[in-house]
């Protein structure tokens, strides 16, 4: 029961969470099931940027690592995307201001 209650707080704690970047997970004792409820509390959120998951000996090789690693690499390219869009609106509306 106790697992299963922390799978269940880490997939709600991803699924829900949009402010934090960077969640080191490194030397946890993860399990495969650990990885699949992170991986679909993941599926929804879209602002973690980094995961570290080293020392998990049992996870080393896992496909389910491999799809949280590629949400990631999705969630920094929308970031860069997003961050490029602030900038330039940023931009845009000091030249506006500067000509009035």
């Amino acid at each position: 029961v106790y697992k299963r209650q922390v799978h269940d707080v880490l997939r709600s704690f991803l699924k829900r969470n949009g402010s934090v970047r960077m969640l080191d997970l490194s030397y946890n004792k993860l399990s495969e099931q650990s990885c699949k409820e992170m991986h679909l509390g993941l599926l929804e959120n879209s602002t973690l940027l980094l995961l570290p998951l080293a020392g998990n000996s049992h996870i080393e090789h896992s496909k389910t690592v491999e799809l949280i690693q590629h949400k990631l690499r999705e969630n920094r390219l929308l970031y860069k995307v997003c961050m490029g869009v602030l900038v330039v609106s940023y931009f845009q509306t000091l030249m506006l201001w500067v000509l009035l």
